[in-house]
């Protein structure tokens, strides 16, 4: 038999090589603790950047909240004082109704007043008049 050195070494250069390969597909596969470490390194950045964000999110909607609750209590006040303007408008025109037909009761009595004093006048001209001819005066 016949030693080739060249197959021989072919060989244990493909054995070796097979070998590496093997031991790189494994290493790829397996991961360090390094690259663990990295990997829940950059896990919990995103996680920290996505509380961040939701932190942000529920401020300005806690924000948007007291706003909205500002603006209605500031709503309900403006109601409050509208109605007791209304009420104190209200009571206005009342007092300025009540006043009128005060102040039309007494145009009634002084109308009629005049008209029983014109009504007198009138009797008292006819007396004068009928004096005057009972008397043979001139008017």
């Amino acid at each position: 038999m016949s030693f080739n050195a060249e197959e021989y070494y072919r060989s244990v250069f493909d054995e070796q090589l097979a070998s590496t390969i093997e031991d790189l597909e494994k290493e790829s596969e397996e991961k360090t603790s390094s690259m663990l470490l990295a990997e829940d390194i950059e896990e919990n950045r995103r996680a920290t950047i996505a509380l961040e964000e939701q932190e942000k999110e529920l401020q300005g909607k806690r924000e948007r909240a007291e706003k909205v609750a500002k603006e209605k209590e500031e709503l309900r006040q403006l109601k409050r004082d509208t109605a007791k303007e209304l009420q104190e408008n209200q009571a206005q025109k009342l007092q300025a109704i009540q006043h009128a037909k005060e102040e039309e009761e007494k145009i009634e009595k002084l109308e009629k007043s005049i008209e029983e004093l014109t009504k007198r006048y009138e009797g008292l001209l006819e007396e004068r008049q009928e004096q005057h001819r009972v008397d043979g005066r001139p008017n």
